[in-house]
């Protein structure tokens, strides 16, 4: 009874891990404000995310694009202030924020890779056994915000 207990509970534990992002993608990433401008509506920057190829480094940048205009901020852009302030949000909404950066998730329609997935020179460095990798993102801030304000995330402007 025992053996079948524990295998429900690592089937469970597996299945939910696959559709969630690994909890370092949303944590060990780094964002440069560079000096492009993009679509109107949109923030243009550069993401840096580690990965055990380039190839995985750019596919996290797409998942630390979106959190960062969230949960961080652009330092040294008009997006300084995270659009979400309060900090206890994501355990306060976990199924909405699950769902939202599944793979595959929402957050994929907010943002785009600027550079087409080409690295500029100096941009992917080797750090140990993994390769640090920056990538120019551009995340529409206006339909983020929108997103945000129908799910009861943030209160809508002038409420």
């Amino acid at each position: 009874m025992k053996q079948i207990k524990l295998l429900i509970l690592i089937t469970f534990y597996l299945t939910n891990c696959k559709t969630k992002p690994p909890a370092e993608v949303l944590k060990d990433y780094e964002v440069e404000s560079i000096n492009k401008t993009g679509t109107e509506g949109t923030v243009t920057f550069k993401v840096w995310c580690y990965g055990k190829s380039s190839d995985e480094a750019i596919l996290k940048a797409k998942y630390s694009a979106v959190h960062a205009v969230l949960f961080r901020g652009i330092p040294g852009s008009n997006f300084e202030s995270p659009m979400i302030a309060d900090s206890k949000i994501q355990d306060k909404k976990k199924d909405y924020f699950d769902n939202f950066f599944a793979t595959n998730g929402k957050y994929i329609n907010f943002v785009t890779l600027s550079n087409d997935g080409s690295i500029g020179v100096g941009d992917r460095l080797k750090v140990g056994k993994q390769y640090k990798v920056a990538t120019i993102v551009q995340v529409n801030h206006v339909q983020l915000r929108k997103e945000m304000e129908n799910n009861g995330i943030i209160r809508k402007f002038g409420y």
